[in-house]
């Protein structure tokens, strides 16, 4: 898949707590413009979340907007990023 601009919107520090340890992660935020596709072929599309989950995530396509209002995003403070690109 191609894609035809990347527009990076922000870098964000994560610290947390994870099976009782302490981790840290930087976090890019970019805004992607696909190349002669689109997004939307994977709304729905099943990902195989951990061979050792035994379960599957569902693909939803969302546009900026939407995603900011409807969804929980991690690490705390992406929202500001997107609203940067757009999304009110």
């Amino acid at each position: 898949m191609e894609l035809a601009a990347v527009t990076p919107l922000g870098v964000l520090e994560n610290v947390f707590d994870h099976v009782d340890r302490p981790f840290h992660e930087i976090c890019f935020v970019f805004d992607p413009e696909p190349e002669g596709w689109s997004i939307e072929r994977f709304d729905g599309f099943a990902i195989a979340a951990s061979a050792d989950s035994g379960c599957e995530e569902i693909a939803v396509a969302l546009d900026i907007a939407e995603l900011v209002t409807s969804a929980t995003l991690y690490p705390d403070g992406v929202p500001e990023p997107l609203r940067g690109a757009g999304a009110g």
